[in-house]
């Protein structure tokens, strides 16, 4: 027994040591196992902060994003009332205007006619050579005042979409020679030769506007006359079938007058413009819409001018 003892003695040693190296890990981890606990509760309490942070962030965001929303619906609400009453107020000028223009073209050409015919008679009656002349002059004013009011009530109509063409059967070949006719005093006055071919597969009639159509030729064959000092002016009219029902004509216009620069092709065709080296040549003698009702002209009749 006594030489067991020592052994005992010892082993009872190592057993309090070990357990105080136990006790001592445990309380090591549990300072780890608080300090973790600590943490994570600090975490989870931040992470709620910052939640709870982001939504009041998103529901001010929602609500400034809904205030936004209404007032740019209430905005547009408003930006549409105002463009519909703008609207309104348009037509209903474009209505007055058109009216106007009507009422003036009326006005005018009323006492204008009246004045045509007794300068007509008077003309006709036995007058000395300078009485004449001057009623020649009276009787080509009051065309040139007619023809402008023309002019700008066809432009006006144009502008507005209210000139329709009156589609019926018509010979362009009578049609054509019908407006060289008006014309040839102007060509004798300038001793302009007069050109014209027209291609014998043109069809005897077609379906348009024979007065539109002679009003689109007698302006640019008049241009024409108008530009040209001497020489020639060539009317040609060529075919081309597109089916049974259509086909395309081609009306082209030549002269040897003073041309047009490159840089005025493009604008020849706007309202009230006149190129440069035509202003000297008639600068009372045209409304400057001459063109321009030209060009809308032929596009009403589904074509192109150039």
């Amino acid at each position: 027994a006594q030489n067991i003892n020592p052994y005992l003695e010892l082993d009872h040693s190592i057993n309090l040591r070990v357990n105080e190296i136990c006790k001592l890990l445990e309380d090591i981890e549990t300072d780890r196992l608080d300090r973790e606990r600590i943490y994570t509760e600090s975490t989870i309490k931040t992470a709620n902060r910052s939640i709870m942070m982001l939504g009041a962030c998103t529901a001010l965001f929602i609500l400034l994003a809904g205030m936004v929303y209404f007032r740019h619906i209430n905005n547009l609400s408003a930006i549409q009332k105002q463009l519909s009453a703008s609207k309104d107020i348009a037509e209903e000028l474009a209505m007055i205007k058109e009216r106007f223009m009507a009422n003036m073209s009326h006005e005018i050409r009323t006492p204008l006619n009246a004045i045509s015919g007794f300068v007509d008679q008077l003309h006709a009656s036995n007058l000395n050579h300078a009485q004449r002349k001057q009623t020649e002059i009276i009787q080509k004013s009051i065309q040139h005042i007619l023809n402008i009011v023309n002019d700008i009530l066809d432009f006006s109509k144009l502008n507005a979409g209210k000139l329709e063409l009156n589609k019926k059967g018509f010979e362009l070949r009578k049609t054509i020679q019908q407006t060289l006719e008006l014309l040839e005093p102007l060509f004798a006055e300038k001793n302009i030769q007069l050109k014209q071919h027209i291609d014998e597969q043109v069809p005897d009639i077609l379906i348009g506007d024979a007065y539109r159509i002679r009003q689109i030729l007698f302006n640019i064959i008049g241009n024409a006359i108008k530009y040209t000092i001497e020489g020639s002016i060539s009317v040609s009219v060529s075919y081309k079938n597109i089916n049974m029902n259509a086909c395309e004509i081609i009306l082209e216009v030549k002269d040897t007058g003073i041309g047009i620069a490159k840089n005025e092709l493009d604008n020849i065709f706007k309202e009230f413009h006149m190129a440069d080296n035509a202003e000297g040549w008639n600068k009372a003698g045209s409304s400057g819409l001459g063109l321009s009702i030209t060009k809308m002209l032929v596009e009403l009749h589904n074509g192109s001018i150039s």
